[in-house]
């Protein structure tokens, strides 16, 4: 149905072009050389200098973060979801702070 998708499909190659964020070069290459994300590290955590929160990367993005004054008392909204919970009970993991930078999570039991 789709000639470009299958010329793509049928081709013996192809160049494929991903933006690197600046400071993430070393990681992204070492990723591509052994295969092991964040510099074989583990998981990212808040205070690693490579994580970046997704609300920063949305402002750069959006040029958000100009001055923008807030106009009245901010409001909840509530919206229907289809989304499963998908673990046992009702209830959603709670955290405890273990020094300034850091957070454990606390299993329910």
């Amino acid at each position: 149905m789709d000639p470009e998708l299958e010329e793509f499909l049928k081709a013996g190659y192809a160049r494929v072009v991903v933006p690197v964020r600046v400071g993430f070069e070393a990681a992204v290459s070492y990723f591509m050389q052994k295969g092991d994300v964040w510099n074989d590290e583990g998981e990212p955590t808040i205070d690693h200098p490579l994580y970046k929160p997704i609300v920063d990367e949305i402002k750069e993005r959006t040029g958000g973060n100009l001055g923008e004054v807030p106009v009245g008392a901010p409001w909840e909204t509530r919206l229907p979801t289809t989304a499963v919970l998908v673990r046992k009970g009702h209830t959603l993991p709670e955290w405890e702070r273990v020094s300034p930078t850091e957070w454990n999570w606390k299993p329910k039991v």
